[in-house]
């Protein structure tokens, strides 16, 4: 990239590193945006993680850990 060149993609700037490093910080991304959205799902409908975990039918804790990412 130029020093002029305006940044397109946020992944422009790895360009220069391997395709499975790649494949890992797209995963890390899909996984962050996972958690958030659980977390505005949650905010939105003004409930607790319990609240969530008991309408999944999961624990509390793996509500935890999904919005953890």
């Amino acid at each position: 990239m130029l020093e002029n060149d305006i940044l397109q993609s946020p992944w422009d700037i790895f360009d220069d590193i391997d395709e499975e490093t790649k494949q890992e910080f797209e995963l890390s991304d899909i996984l962050v945006d996972i958690a958030c959205k659980i977390i505005n799902y949650r905010l939105d409908n003004n409930i607790t993680q319990k609240e969530l975990a008991d309408r999944l039918n999961i624990t509390q804790a793996m509500v935890s850990k999904l919005e953890s990412g």
